[in-house]
């Protein structure tokens, strides 16, 4: 027993956290989150300086401590789990005791972050969360194959490849849904709460489309459900496309509610769209409020010539998402519309584990500051024009926005009356530049 708990220790010890000034190293047995509640709780806190040597030794009690917890664990547990399990849940408590953002990201579940940022994957188009047991389909992806075989929004995933849903997690049945490009999985799902179906579905190169634009009333509308590394090159398509060939569009409305965020270099560069001139995007700062890094426009023309934009958030606008709307409005380049955004701005950096190959830990190394110097993290982005939706507001689907959104129709009315947006924007700030060589 003490030979596996030694085996953990040292793997602990062995993970180094890149840092300017120290490593940071908090071990935790949160055994009760990977096995059952109520299990003993162990936390050591150890800050070394940079230049020291980290030490290959912790102190006779607190190996005694740990191996108590250890051997608990074997002998009243009553399935087979291997050290390497309980290793994963010592990193993955030790990393969520500091916030809810920090986490541990086995080999297998950073593969699979890496492969979501990148927008293409192996898949049949769907998006889903945990429902109860089961998981719940939140989103068909218009034109992907799951939608064409007839699998619809609200449908519960009960199986895969006939294993149930509900002793899967997400990484797990993410990757069994997954795979490679022309080989088939079977899904079984119960529709409207009785109905049970199947689908034997072939996989298709899956592009995860996080942009959906449209026109009303000579207003352009991009809805940006979130932000990787396609979000830029969608949305500049979508201008080309829509805005750029029609001298009759009054404005763009860029609608970021219900955007949990993603990539904040993909909110920097759909920011350098619309911004110029080395205006300020973002800072970073730790907690003492030193300037980790600070985000500039590029010398680029706007790609919009100065079109009014309204931005239209919600309380679910988070991190990314909030990092956009901030940079436009603070720089007197966009309105914004709606409710209190989430207040979500921690930053966090990948590490990647030189004694785990594949694996990572996402840590939380500072906060995002608006170009004005104001928090977000904790505090929201209040918006320029509150308004809620009605309670029975629907929209048909991810195209046709439902006449009772009265978000987008303050924003629709702002743009097409521009004495009452520039008394919002303050006129004269924004200017008119020539359009940019795409």
């Amino acid at each position: 027993m003490l030979k596996a708990t030694n085996f953990i220790i040292k793997k602990l010890l062995l993970i180094k956290l890149n840092s300017a000034n120290y490593y940071s190293v908090f071990i935790v047995i949160f055994v009760l989150r990977t096995f059952k509640k109520n299990i003993l709780l162990i936390f050591i806190a150890l800050f070394i300086p940079s230049d020291t040597v980290l030490a290959t030794k912790i102190d006779s009690e607190s190996i005694g401590k740990i191996n108590e917890v250890y051997n608990i664990i074997k002998d009243k547990y009553p399935l087979p789990i291997h050290d390497d399990k309980i290793l994963e849940g010592v990193l993955d408590g030790m990393l969520q005791s500091l916030d809810p953002y920090s986490a541990y990201y086995s080999p297998e579940n950073y593969q699979f972050f890496k492969t979501e940022s990148k927008g293409k994957y192996g898949g049949i188009g769907i998006e889903y969360e945990k429902f109860g047991k089961n998981y719940k389909i939140i989103r068909v992806i218009k034109g992907d194959i799951a939608g064409i075989v007839g699998i619809k929004t609200g449908d519960v995933i009960t199986q895969v490849n006939n294993i149930a849903a509900n002793t899967l997690d997400l990484a797990k049945i993410t990757n069994m849904i997954r795979g490679p490009v022309g080989q088939k999985v079977k899904l079984t799902i119960i529709r409207d709460g009785k109905e049970s179906l199947s689908f034997n579905i072939t996989r298709q190169e899956i592009k995860n489309d996080l942009l959906i634009f449209n026109k009303i009333d000579n207003v352009a509308i991009f809805k940006i459900t979130g932000f990787n590394q396609q979000t830029y090159d969608q949305l500049l398509f979508g201008i080309k496309k829509i805005v750029l060939p029609d001298k009759n569009i009054a404005g763009i409305i860029l609608d970021l509610r219900d955007n949990p965020g993603g990539l904040l270099d993909a909110a920097i560069d759909v920011s350098n769209l619309f911004l110029q001139d080395y205006m300020k995007i973002i800072s970073v700062k730790t907690k003492d409020n030193y300037i980790l890094e600070e985000y500039v426009a590029n010398d680029l023309p706007d790609v919009v010539r100065g079109l009014p934009i309204v931005v239209v958030v919600n309380g679910e606008s988070a991190s990314a998402a909030e990092v956009l709307a901030a940079a436009l409005r603070d720089n007197k380049r966009a309105v914004l519309v709606g409710e209190k955004t989430f207040g979500k701005a921690a930053v966090q950096a990948f590490v990647e584990l030189n004694t785990i190959p594949g694996a990572a830990v996402k840590i939380t190394i500072g906060s995002y500051y608006t170009p004005r110097d104001n928090k977000i993290d904790q505090v929201g982005i209040n918006p320029d024009i509150e308004i809620k939706n009605p309670h029975n507001f629907k929209a048909e689907n991810d195209e046709i926005y439902s006449i009772n959104d009265m978000q987008i129709k303050k924003a629709i009315y702002l743009i097409l009356n521009p004495e009452h947006y520039g008394k919002l924007l303050k006129p004269n700030i924004v200017k008119v530049s020539p359009i940019r060589d795409l």
